[in-house]
């Protein structure tokens, strides 16, 4: 397909009814006038480092990996930055933060909050997985707990499961019925303003942040190595072979 010049994607084509990506042009003044709840994880499609037990990691080896992976400058930021932004997390799952994702969603996010008469709520996923050594949250991987079905998946069977899944599902039912996810066992989750970007981080310990991704993410779009959704294929596959995503 890409020989023939054409591209598959997941978003919506514009009609009378959808125009356009709201990035790219206006929210249509319906849109403005819904409740919005958008989020993302802390890793996304963040590419996945293999270093064993990150728990037995000491504080020199985690500031050289991650050093490794930013440069010396950008490494010694990050770190900073990602301590500010998430001091009950080991830093070296600064490595694993993507900007393929999260930096679409903070612009989706403050310019309807600018605009909208009705909420606007966010949120980050931001579990710690006890698996192959330690895993941060990857892209999908808070719909179980929203869908209250972590209890079918193994994976998901982790310290503080049940009770994200309890807090995570009911925030999503309420919202579903009443466009604020307000409600037992979180504390007051503030919709985004204007000036005021408000985060409710699900993880351990559930809480609300402003301003989270304000010094961390300009950091992380500045020394990340470039994003790159499809690895290319070896030069030995055959035609059959190789990525099934045509993006």
């Amino acid at each position: 397909m890409a020989d023939q010049g054409k591209r598959v994607n997941w978003s919506p084509q514009p009609n009378e009814y959808y125009t356009c990506d709201p990035l790219v042009g206006d929210f249509s003044a319906s849109s403005l006038k819904i409740p919005t709840m958008v989020g993302s994880v802390l890793a996304e499609f963040g590419a996945i480092q293999d270093y064993g037990d990150r728990e037995k990691l000491t504080v020199e080896e985690r500031e050289r990996l991650v050093k490794e992976n930013y440069g010396e400058e950008g490494g010694e930021k990050i770190l900073a930055a990602f301590r500010k932004a998430y001091p009950d997390i080991n830093e070296i799952y600064a490595n694993d933060l993507e900007v393929a994702f999260l930096p679409g969603t903070v612009e989706y996010v403050k310019k309807k909050a600018a605009e909208a008469s009705a909420p606007v709520y966010n949120y980050l996923f931001a579990k710690i997985f006890d698996y192959d050594g330690g895993r941060a949250a990857w892209h999908c991987s808070d719909i179980p707990y929203f869908f209250h079905n972590a209890e079918l998946i193994s994976i998901c069977h982790q310290a503080n499961g049940e009770m994200l899944e309890r807090v995570m599902s009911g925030a999503f039912v309420n919202f579903a019925k009443t466009g604020d996810p307000n409600g037992e066992g979180l504390p007051e989750w503030k919709p985004c303003q204007k000036d005021e970007y408000q985060t409710m981080v699900f993880g351990d310990h559930c809480q609300l942040r402003k301003d989270l991704f304000a010094e961390l993410l300009p950091l992380l779009k500045e020394y990340k190595p470039p994003f790159q959704f499809h690895p290319k294929a070896a030069d030995d596959e055959d035609e059959e072979s190789g990525s099934a995503w045509v993006f």
